[in-house]
């Protein structure tokens, strides 16, 4: 992944309380963005936040079956 070059992102992070709809967050105990996965998590009003484990930035990948029953069940839990 040498050809990735580091990108400039906003810090939304006083936004996310604004998010008024629910929110599934998936990520992998090895993952690098699981300090900011955490803040969204204690953030957003109605975020459910998963931790898959072993895993990394790629949790479906790594954790399949975890990954696709954690989905199945937020998506039972809103009815659709």
């Amino acid at each position: 992944m040498a050809h990735v070059t580091t990108t400039r992102m906003d810090d939304i992070t006083e936004r996310l309380p604004e998010i008024a709809v629910p929110t599934l967050l998936v990520c992998g105990d090895e993952d690098p963005s699981l300090g900011p996965m955490r803040v969204m998590a204690a953030t957003v009003k109605h975020a459910e936040f998963v931790l898959l484990s072993p895993a990394g930035h790629f949790a479906n990948r790594d954790q399949p079956e975890p990954f696709n029953r954690a989905v199945l069940e937020f998506l039972a839990g809103l009815g659709a």
